[in-house]
């Protein structure tokens, strides 16, 4: 094993490998310190920035539900790739098997019955609305107050949610040898789904810390079979100036909401001009709801799957073909 040394100033002192008091200190760190979690050792020209929903999420197990089990963390990446983390001691036997059988149990629950509307309702409870629109605008390179940038992220965890893009995550300080190779295997083996583990090493000394994180299973199988779990970025002004989507600037999208028809027309910018005024595809829908008479903000989902082409086909399905 590699010795830890810290230098300060002329003085240079040995730091001992230590493991945590509790899983709880754990959870503590990452949830003030997500890149604790070794985002930049994730691949991309910038790796994975983390957006803490909440620590203790409550996972349903069936639509509309309080939710049965707690997972550790639930986070987003810029890409509105919900992330379940579940921390483990590496002295707890339960990290070897048990913990494996429970993200699954967990992450099959969320992909079946979350949805990315619930997500954004529980970040506004936590933070408030302008407070929630702010965090997820800064976190995304946005402006403050950029409402439909905003929806727009939300409507992207919603599509990886029903798509099962997700990615999970085990964090331990000791990552046992069977723990990896099982990460190694599932991410191998996933497709969609996204199986990774951080190993959290402690280093103390006679004042400080010093933490190492290590990213477990991104192997190079594993980076082979990692296009398909791209993630369904694509917009409006790329599916216009595709050749392989034939979308072009003053075509009419069409939705029906409550027996009620709405009509919108493609703009050049990528935007859809809807009564009169520009507007982005969801904000359209949400308006278009509004106007069949219908106020209740549950009602607020996604306008790629709300808009369809003169052919009856969904901008979502669309979208998807071409990712």
């Amino acid at each position: 094993m590699s010795k830890i040394f810290r230098l300060h100033k002329d003085n240079i002192s040995h730091m001992e490998e230590n493991s945590y008091s509790s899983e709880d200190k754990i959870q503590k760190l990452i949830s003030e310190y997500p890149s604790l979690l070794a985002g930049d050792q994730m691949g991309g020209t910038d790796g994975k920035c983390w957006l803490l929903i909440t620590r203790e999420y409550n996972i349903p197990d069936k639509r509309e539900s309080g939710g049965s089990w707690s997972i550790d963390h639930l986070f987003l990446d810029s890409e509105g790739i919900p992330t379940f983390v579940e921390v483990k001691r590496g002295e707890d036997p339960r990290v070897r098997r048990k913990v494996i059988g429970q993200m699954l149990d967990y992450v099959s629950h969320a992909v079946a019955h979350e949805s990315g509307h619930n997500l954004r309702r529980h970040f506004e409870d936590q933070y408030g609305r302008k407070n929630a629109v702010k965090r997820v605008a800064e976190f995304i390179g946005g402006n403050d107050d950029d409402r439909d940038l905003t929806q727009e992220f939300w409507d992207g965890v919603d599509t990886n949610l029903r798509a099962g893009r997700v990615r999970m995550l085990f964090v331990a300080d000791k990552m046992p040898p069977e723990l990896r190779s099982v990460i190694e295997f599932l991410n191998e083996q996933m497709g969609s789904v996204e199986v990774l583990g951080v190993e959290i090493k402690r280093y103390s000394g006679e004042n400080d810390d010093i933490l190492v994180p290590s990213l477990v299973g991104n192997t190079t199988k594993s980076k082979e079979g990692s296009t398909s779990r791209s993630n369904p970025t694509t917009t409006l002004l790329e599916l216009i100036e595709s050749d392989e989507v034939r979308l072009s600037e003053g075509d009419e999208l069409h939705m029906t909401y409550d027996n009620e028809e709405f009509t919108s027309t493609i703009c050049q910018d990528g935007s859809v001009k809807f009564r009169g005024e520009k507007r982005s595809l969801s904000n359209a829908s949400n308006k278009a709801t509004e106007l069949a008479g219908e106020t209740n903000d549950k009602t607020r989902t996604n306008g790629w799957r709300r808009w369809k082409t003169v052919n009856g086909k969904k901008l979502d399905d669309i979208r998807s073909e071409m990712d």
